[in-house]
C-alpha cells in the first residue's frame, strides 16, 4: 500500500512541475506535440518490447484477452452514445477518454506486489487485448468522427490502425512470442532503458496541457466521461464476477485493472483527432488520483 501511494505521489508531482513550468514560461503548450512525437515513435515502443521479456503464451487465458478488447470496445462506444448530438472531435474525446487503462505502468506493479504470480499473468493477457485497442485500435474507430466523411470505410480503418508504430510493434512482439521466438537478451535491456522515460514524459506532458481554465461546457464532458469510466469499469467487473468462469483472484484482479488510470497513448491520439488539450489534459491527470482512491476502496473490500 505505501508504494502505491509513493508511485501515485510521484504522478502528480511530475503533472505539477509540467503545469508549473508551462506557468514560469519554462514550457510552451506546443512542446505538447514534441513530447508526443518522442512517445509514440521512440520512447513507449521499447517499452513495449521490453514488456514481453518475461511473458510466456498461456492458452487458458484467453479469456483475460478477450475481456481487454470487449471491455475497451464496450465503453468506447458507450462514450459514443453520450457524445452522440455532439461535434464530431467531441465524439472522438469520448470514445478515446472512456475506455483503456494505464496497466503496464501503474496497475501492474500494484497487482504484482499484493497478488501470486498467477495474478500478474492473467493482467498481462489482459493486458495485450487493452494494448492491442488502445495503441491504435480506439484511434482508428475514433478518428473518423473527425473526417467530413463520416462512413465507416475499411482501407481507411486499416490504414489508420497499422500506421500506429505502438500497435505494430506490440502485434510484432505478441506474434514472435505466440511463435516461440526470443530476441536477444541485450535488446530487451536496451528497450527497456530506452522505453522507462515513457511515463516521466506522458505526465509532464498532462501537466503542461492541463489547464484550469475550463467553461462549463468542457467541465460537462469531464464530468460525464469520468463517470462513464468509472461505473462502466464496476459494471463489466461485476459482471464478470458473477458471469464469466474466472477465478476469483482474475475477478479481484479485474477490478482493479478497469480502475487504473487513462493510458499514457490516449492524449497523443485526442491531439492527432483535433480534441482540445485542456480537456483531454484535465482528464489524463485527473484519473491518476481517482484512481489511487478507488483501488484503495476496492482492495479494503477484498480484505
Amino acid at each position: 500500500m505505501e508504494q502505491l501511494l509513493i508511485k501515485s505521489a510521484g504522478f502528480l508531482l511530475l503533472i505539477v512541475l509540467g503545469f508549473a513550468g508551462k506557468k514560469v514560461g519554462l514550457f510552451r503548450l506546443e512542446d505538447r506535440f514534441v513530447l508526443s512525437k518522442v512517445m509514440l515513435y521512440i520512447t513507449m515502443p521499447c517499452l513495449f518490447i521490453s514488456f514481453f521479456k518475461d511473458f510466456t503464451p498461456a492458452p487458458t487465458l484467453i479469456l483475460m484477452f478477450l475481456l481487454g478488447i470487449g471491455a475497451n470496445l464496450v465503453l468506447c462506444y458507450t462514450g459514443l452514445f453520450f457524445a452522440r448530438n455532439k461535434s464530431g472531435t467531441e465524439k472522438a474525446l469520448y470514445m478515446l477518454n472512456c475506455s483503456g487503462n494505464n496497466i503496464g505502468a501503474y496497475a501492474t506493479p500494484i497487482i504484482a506486489s499484493i497478488f501470486p504470480p498467477a495474478a500478474v499473468i492473467a493482467t498481462s493477457m489482459y493486458d495485450i487485448g487493452n494494448s492491442i485497442m488502445a495503441a491504435g485500435s480506439t484511434y482508428a474507430l475514433a478518428a473518423r468522427y473527425t473526417d467530413k466523411e463520416r462512413s465507416m470505410r475499411w482501407a481507411v480503418f486499416f490504414r489508420r490502425l497499422f500506421s500506429s508504430v505502438p500497435f505494430d510493434t506490440y502485434l510484432i512482439m505478441l506474434a514472435l512470442s505466440l511463435l516461440g521466438i526470443r530476441l536477444p537478451e541485450p535488446v530487451y535491456e536496451i528497450a527497456g532503458m530506452i522505453g522507462a522515460p515513457t511515463i516521466i514524459l506522458t505526465m509532464i506532458m498532462l501537466g503542461i496541457t492541463f489547464d484550469i481554465d475550463i467553461d462549463r461546457h468542457d467541465l460537462g464532458n469531464i464530468v460525464t466521461i469520468l463517470l462513464i469510466r468509472l461505473l462502466g469499469a464496476l459494471a463489466i467487473a461485476t459482471f464478470a464476477w458473477y458471469f464469466l468462469p474466472l477465478s476469483q483472484t482474475e475477478k479481484m484482479v479485474l477490478y482493479l485493472i478497469l480502475l487504473a488510470p487513462i493510458t499514457s497513448l490516449t492524449p497523443n491520439f485526442c491531439s492527432q483527432c483535433g480534441c482540445k488539450p485542456s480537456v483531454y489534459g484535465a482528464l489524463s491527470s485527473i484519473t491518476v488520483p481517482i484512481s489511487l482512491i478507488a483501488i484503495n476502496i476496492m482492495m479494503m473490500i477484498f480484505q
